[in-house]
């Protein structure tokens, strides 16, 4: 079975892996047949334990690794996330990649095998410094970029353009950190464009135009869909937030006009949070 890797670091981009992979078994299934023998259909497959030399490939040849924020709040949600991919048969590894001194070394050396032997690279964060750094020191030869939000339109413009992969936030900044990152950035961008030894594959819910050589997949959420069924629809609407504000792209009492303005005209009666707006602003 070829192996997989991906690489997730918040919720919504292992959302969206589990949706890759239930879209690319809906499209190589095989043709139906007499059942083999074996374990009864509706066993659940194995999961693995996060612990021993490193990840190892499921049974489907999946294995997510979790490159696990700091943030309390996208911890609890990434780990609810991974237990329901693990419902589901895939193997999952958690990984403390930020878990103080020593931390990137010892994730580098425990993943170093696996992205050897990985056939394709599934990532939700192009941007991701750590990513790129992992895509530096291993090139894969299929990498599929899966949805971490607009991020993705953003990835395929720059992508397109033959630019340096930054967030569309950060253009123009040209610190010492950059400046120190440039040539990981530079060599990510390399790996992250198809070629010759390379297919890119852009797994998107979005109106992403396809940069040349680049193959966009749709994202249907036909897992989501199946697995949970049809939204229970009540009265008025629903707010989903953003973390613009937080991240110093929007103004604080801009947003919180329009937001009002918003739940007077659509008599908006919940609110849900992203996972890194302020509990000040929340108030």
């Amino acid at each position: 079975m070829t192996a997989r890797l991906a690489f997730v670091e918040s919720p919504v981009q292992l959302l969206n892996v589990l949706e890759w992979a239930h879209a690319r078994a809906a499209t190589t299934a095989p043709a139906p047949g007499p059942a083999p023998a074996g374990p009864a259909q509706g066993t659940p497959a194995p999961t693995s334990a996060t612990t021993g030399p490193g990840p190892s490939p499921g049974a489907d040849g999946l294995t997510v690794v979790v490159l696990s924020p700091t943030d309390p709040m996208s911890r609890g949600q990434l780990r609810r996330m991974a237990q329901l991919a693990r419902d589901e048969g895939f193997t999952v590894h958690w990984q403390e990649a930020r878990g103080g001194r020593g931390a990137l070394v010892r994730t580098l050396r425990r993943l170093a095998g696996p992205l050897r032997a990985a056939e394709r690279v599934i990532i939700g964060d192009p941007f991701s410094r750590y990513v790129q750094l992992l895509l530096t020191l291993f090139g894969p030869r299929h990498l599929t970029v899966v949805d971490d939000g607009t991020a993705t339109m953003e990835f395929a413009a720059q992508l397109g353009a033959g630019e340096r992969l930054v967030r569309w936030h950060r253009k123009g900044r040209l610190g010492p950190r950059e400046l120190a990152l440039a040539p990981v950035t530079s060599m990510a961008r390399r790996r992250l464009a198809p070629g010759r030894a390379r297919t890119v594959e852009i797994f998107t819910s979005l109106p992403v135009e396809a940069p040349p050589g680049t193959t966009v997949t749709e994202n249907h959420y036909t897992w989501t869909r199946a697995r949970f069924g049809p939204p229970a629809l009540t009265g008025g609407a629903d707010l989903v937030g953003t973390s613009l504000v937080e991240t110093g792209v929007v103004d604080a009492d801009q947003y919180l006009r329009v937001v009002t303005r918003l739940a007077r005209t659509h008599g908006a009666t919940r609110y849900f949070a992203h996972r890194r707006e302020s509990a000040e602003k929340l108030h």
